[in-house]
């Protein structure tokens, strides 16, 4: 059973190098929602999907509108629900330069948090969404986490860097993980299970 687990997670990581430029959006929605354990690594905790394609919330009076959350997740022990939005490894994480070394986060980026938030407000706003769900969830204040970009690739030398890094590091309701960090948490707990805690490799059986 385990030499199976590592394998799973070894073909995940296989589909991230080859689809790295992979632009298609309903791609990786797919992908993520087949390997739930990688969503797992952005949370460190145990979490199950409740819903792709979720909607949240938000149509008039005239049921136009209305807002669909790429997953809408849950802690498997406590309940409490998340949101993720996902884009792409080739959406943007920076903008243009401001001044010399000092660099604006992309449209895509503050777009993607901005929805995520209306998302998140909707959901709160609306307390009749989870009746007839079998589901026990608890919305206390929802989790958001935006999967974008591709830090390796884009932020290339240390003003990037830090431009990024100081802007996500202030956001209070909303995580910001890229998809190389993402899967390099994968990358990660194979190597845990392939090699214990004393540098000897583990029995896959």
């Amino acid at each position: 059973n385990a030499a199976l687990g590592v394998a799973v997670l070894k073909r995940a990581l296989a589909t991230w190098s080859y689809n790295k430029d992979n632009s298609d959006e309903s791609f990786w929605q797919s992908l993520l929602a087949e390997q739930v354990f990688v969503l797992e690594q952005i949370f460190s905790l145990p979490i199950v999907v409740i819903q792709e394609k979720a909607y949240v919330g938000g149509k008039t009076i005239a049921n136009s509108g209305g807002h669909i959350a790429d997953f809408l997740v849950k802690n498997a022990v406590t309940n409490a629900i998340g949101l993720v939005e996902i884009k792409t490894p080739k959406t943007k994480l920076l903008g243009s330069e401001y001044r010399n070394g000092v660099h604006n986060i992309s449209n895509e980026l503050a777009g993607s948090i901005q929805q995520v938030l209306v998302y998140r407000q909707s959901l709160l706003d609306d307390r009749n969404l989870f009746l007839g769900i079998q589901a026990e969830l608890e919305s206390f204040s929802p989790r958001c986490v935006v999967v974008i970009g591709h830090a390796q690739r884009e932020l290339n030398d240390s003003t990037k860097r830090k431009a990024f890094e100081l802007f996500r590091r202030q956001l209070l309701d909303v995580e910001v993980i890229t998809y190389d960090e993402m899967f390099e948490r994968t990358r990660r707990l194979v190597e845990i299970l392939e090699v214990g805690a004393d540098g000897v490799p583990g029995d896959a059986h």
